[in-house]
């Protein structure tokens, strides 16, 4: 256990103390998390044969979905509650899907199932009841490229069809573009078109591309947090506070994320001034400010002026460079070990939604009108 922390620690900043914290609160509130769960599991059967002895032969049969999402902790507790007399477990997993690494899924348990239960058979179901034999016939070719996966031989009674293709774009943009293109060449067609992706977030662009282009469209979509992101909140607070510089509750959100050295001292000085001038003229008033942070502070209010006069896409790229926004991001990424990958896809989403914009006013009701398609079960 204590190798694993080590391990893990090497990529986050004080780890270790953040570690016994959250050990500690848990254990003083009287919380358990879903790793307690197992490894507390694993711990009381191991030492209390009369409980496992009990659950043993409780269940007549053991049945295992999604085999091969297994942890090691969750493959030993399986070990521990099929009865060794009767190997009565039943297991599905497919070696293929194995998607979930990233949270301790380790697909070499299926592998082994033969050496840890006695007698064990291994069924095969090779046969694709819902895809054309084109896709199958592909697929199965693509995926026998990795080596450590059990052989097997996908076949089907399926006709033939239309062949799959692949496209190859330069970037993100230009793949929506790719395929606003050919959905609007099959809507002229009569056809009705499905989009597959990955994530929850990609389904943000479509649908503002779709919108735009006036074709009707549906979405299966669950909870989406994208509108209420930090990320996204405070580049929406950049550009209020643009269009409005007596906004303190804008400017408390980002005065901080911008390097332009303006403390927390001169926030509240703001807060407790007189909300008749913006809020950069308040701070302005203190006696207590050198030459170089006024210097600052007058540079800093020119350009707020500036940012509300450029294209939006302008805007969000004046942001993250010229505020020193991604700079900010970075360093907290470090420091909390959240993902920079991630949270440039989010600014990333904002920058294609940016493109279609003429000011920034049109920017900001377009992220609202977006907001409230999904919020209100516009798209389903």
């Amino acid at each position: 256990m204590i190798k694993d922390v080590e391990v893990f620690q090497s990529g986050f900043k004080n780890f270790s103390l953040i570690y016994k914290a959250y050990e500690e609160y848990k254990k003083s509130n009287l919380l358990v998390d879903f790793d307690d769960m197992l490894t507390y599991a694993y711990s009381i059967l191991i030492r209390c044969p009369d409980i496992l002895c009990k659950y043993r032969s409780q269940y007549s049969f053991i049945q295992v979905d999604e085999g091969q999402d297994l942890s090691k902790i969750q493959f030993e507790i399986l070990k521990l509650i099929v009865d060794p007399q009767k190997n009565n477990i039943f297991i599905v997993a497919d070696d293929d899907q194995s998607i979930y690494g990233f949270r301790g899924a380790e697909p070499k348990y299926i592998f082994q199932i033969k050496e840890h239960f006695n007698g064990c058979r291994i069924f095969y179901l090779e046969n694709n009841y819902r895809s054309t034999k084109n896709i199958v016939d592909i697929s199965s070719k693509f995926i026998r490229e990795n080596s450590c996966r059990f052989d097997k031989a996908h076949t089907t009674n399926n006709d033939k069809k239309h062949d799959p293709f692949i496209v190859q774009v330069m970037d993100e943009n230009e793949q929506i573009k790719y395929v606003m293109e050919m959905i609007q060449k099959h809507n002229r067609e009569g056809h009705s078109t499905a989009i597959l992706y990955r994530k929850n977030l990609s389904s943000i662009v479509i649908a503002d591309k779709l919108n735009r282009a006036g074709i009707p469209f549906r979405v299966k979509q669950n909870r989406l947090t994208f509108f209420n992101h930090w990320v996204v909140q405070d580049v929406v607070a950049f550009l209020k506070f643009g269009m409005d510089p007596k906004d303190v509750e804008s400017f408390s959100g980002i005065y901080y994320k911008m390097n332009r050295y303006i403390s927390k001292v001169m926030l509240e000085y703001a807060m407790n001034s007189s909300n008749e001038k913006n809020v950069i003229d308040r701070i302005l008033e203190m006696d207590e400010l050198r030459d170089f942070q006024r210097n600052r502070l007058v540079e800093l209010k020119k350009e707020f002026v500036f940012l509300t006069q450029i294209a939006p896409i302008r805007a969000l790229f004046y942001i993250k460079r010229n505020f020193n926004y991604f700079d900010y991001i970075k360093e907290y990424c470090e420091n909390t070990g959240l993902s920079f990958e991630y949270l440039c896809k989010l600014f990333g989403i904002l920058e294609s939604i940016a493109q279609e914009c003429r000011n920034i006013q049109d920017f900001l009701e377009r992220l609202e009108d977006l907001k409230l398609m999904f919020e209100e079960k516009r798209v389903i």
